[in-house]
């Protein structure tokens, strides 16, 4: 059964909105280098989320659905969302996360490494057939902060922030114990790889189990989703997630243990 989550290309975008597919623009209104594209929608990954400006907790199901619906969404016509790639966070990444979480058929993620010329859709008709309440399973840990026995935690955040920083204001700085750093910035160049190669030399350099569930996790859920796009792309089979809550969530919670040291 193909992944939920398409990692696209420029040429195999433009291939999906020919046929009709919903663009969204999931780039931030900063990052450089950003154009208009035309036909697309613009949605922001905190559109997804729920409990304020420090919470990275998806949004009620029915709630999400109103969100993607009110931006031309339908469950019958595919959907390609863009971000910046390297030059963001993953953004995409974490919007086509949730659609996939909603059960949508066709989702394609382009994380653009390069300049989006040439990228074009229609523009957004009103959805013709609504979420129909559906949920895969298999897509969120419970709560978005379950660590079940035997799953490994990927912190995909900086070297800094696993280690104690607190850069985006997180109660308590560290990371969850047993921990692998496995930082995002490792794994944009396995974007465009033929090969699961290097996906699997950068989990073995982290010393990642070669099975067992994965649970990838950054401040808010959003590079923690692109890597568990790119992980499952690559580990097609075994479980990869991420925990949208985040660190924001598992910080704030006191009775959750907090790890400075590097993982073992």
């Amino acid at each position: 059964m193909p992944d939920p989550v398409s990692v696209l290309d420029p040429s195999t975008t433009r291939d999906w909105l020919a046929d009709g597919a919903t663009l969204i623009d999931a780039r931030g209104l900063l990052q450089r280098g950003l154009r208009s594209l035309p036909g697309a929608a613009r949605l922001p990954w905190t559109a997804t989320r729920t409990g304020g400006r420090r919470s990275g907790r998806v949004a009620t199901p029915e709630v999400l659905a109103g969100v993607f619906e009110r931006v031309g969404v339908c469950w019958d016509r595919p959907v390609v969302v863009v971000d910046a790639g390297p030059s963001g966070w993953g953004e995409g990444a974490r919007v086509a996360w949730a659609l996939a979480w909603l059960d949508h058929p066709a989702v394609g993620w382009l994380p653009l490494l390069d300049r989006p010329d040439g990228l074009t859709a229609r523009v957004p008709s009103p959805p013709s057939r609504a979420w129909s309440g559906g949920l895969r399973a298999d897509w969120r840990v419970e709560g978005g902060l379950t660590v079940a026995d035997g799953a490994t935690v990927i912190d995909v955040r900086t070297a800094r922030e696993f280690s104690g920083e607190r850069r985006y204001g997180e109660v308590r700085g560290g990371h969850i114990p047993g921990a692998r750093h496995l930082p995002l910035s490792s794994l944009w160049s396995t974007v465009g790889a033929r090969t699961p190669d290097p996906v699997h030399a950068a989990l073995e350099a982290a010393r990642v189990p070669p099975d067992g569930p994965l649970l990838c996790v950054c401040t808010g859920g959003v590079r923690s989703a692109a890597a568990m796009v790119l992980l499952r792309r690559a580990l097609p089979g075994r479980a990869v997630l991420h925990l949208d809550a985040g660190m924001w969530a598992w910080s704030a919670d006191l009775q959750r243990p907090m790890a400075q040291a590097p993982a073992e």
